[in-house]
């Protein structure tokens, strides 16, 4: 406990370095109308998605191959998430967040560093995917996001929550790293004296279904704690390569008030193979199997409905995480040996 204690610290004074200095030798490009038209082909060969925004393609832009995310007339987005999304990524970078390389205002278009190696989204549903997506790569993804989050809640001058955090929304670049994309509805959050916890009100709450914090959908208060939401559901599903939804509620049911964390290892693996909460594509040793539970765990802590019961990011989810990332690569690199 020691040892994870220092640890944090060490990370803690690391992330406020990072997030008080985070803007300095930020380049950012304002595009014409004419290069967005002359660069972005509309052709479905080049079209690398859609989303709720508009449509994202492939292009060319001053030498540089990048993806432009650009407004779709009947989006129901426009304007404000434009200008959101810019008014936070424009002013930090973070090895984990997808880096905005300029915008063009008058075509409302996103111009992104380019991340080729599809979402986590895809690496979940996709069987093929999913059966190659090892037990090391999903500790560093849980790792990787958990370090974004920490990051972005520790921004200066104002924190920042994310908001929309889902697998569609967390890419790969070329050498595997997942970084978190789409700020589009994520807030600037505001320190508060009654409560202490940053926040942003709204009156009309948006999210993406079974990812979205239940006290943020009822209330309209947005804070940091709704992320760990979002990525408790994404810990359940890095563990199981299940689908979101009910899956918090089918795994509580399954296990029916056992502690897996008591149980010794074969016990831990038997029940969890029985009950069918762990991946069938996982080959798991008994060390990735503790580590299994302890994400389980974490998943359903971080998932509770109420946000008071959720666990602190940065004092207990991420040491943990980060403890089976360190163990997983050591793993590694003993079987290599």
């Amino acid at each position: 406990m020691k040892t994870i204690t220092i640890v944090y610290e060490q990370f803690r004074q690391w992330i406020e370095d990072k997030a008080s200095n985070s803007s300095s030798g930020v380049s950012f490009i304002e595009f014409n109308p004419s290069e967005v038209d002359d660069s972005v082909p509309k052709d479905q060969n080049h079209c690398l998605g859609r989303g709720g925004y508009g449509i994202v393609y492939k292009a060319k832009l001053r030498n540089e191959t990048v993806a432009v995310k650009i407004l779709n007339e009947s989006s129901r987005q426009g304007e404000r998430e434009f200008k959101q999304e810019i008014a936070i990524l424009k002013r930090i970078r973070h090895q984990n967040l997808i880096t905005l390389r300029g915008a063009c205002s008058e075509k409302f278009a996103l111009m992104y560093e380019l991340l080729p190696n599809g979402t986590l989204e895809d690496r979940l549903i996709n069987e093929k995917q999913r059966e190659s997506f090892s037990w090391e790569e999903r500790v560093r993804v849980a790792t990787s996001i958990c370090t974004a989050l920490v990051f972005l809640h520790n921004a200066k001058p104002n924190p920042i929550a994310h908001g929309d955090l889902k697998p569609g929304n967390i890419l790969f670049d070329d050498e595997n790293i997942c970084k978190l994309s789409d700020f589009g509805i994520s807030r600037l959050l505001q320190q508060t004296n009654d409560t202490g916890t940053p926040n942003h009100i709204t009156e009309v709450p948006k999210g993406s279904g079974p990812y979205m914090d239940p006290e943020f959908k009822n209330t309209g208060k947005l804070t940091p704690q709704s992320d760990v939401f979002a990525l408790g559901i994404i810990l359940l599903q890095l563990v199981t390569g299940q689908s979101a939804t009910g899956l918090r509620k089918h795994i509580v049911d399954k296990l029916e008030g056992k502690k897996l964390e008591k149980m010794h290892t074969r016990k831990q693996k038997m029940i969890l193979e029985k009950l069918k909460i762990l991946d069938a594509q996982l080959k798991l040793d008994d060390t990735s199997i503790q580590d299994a539970v302890k994400m389980v765990s974490l998943g359903l802590r971080c998932s509770n409905s109420e946000r008071k019961r959720r666990p602190s990011l940065e004092i207990e989810v991420w040491p943990e995480i980060e403890s089976m990332n360190k163990s997983e690569c050591l793993h590694g690199s003993d079987e290599v040996d």
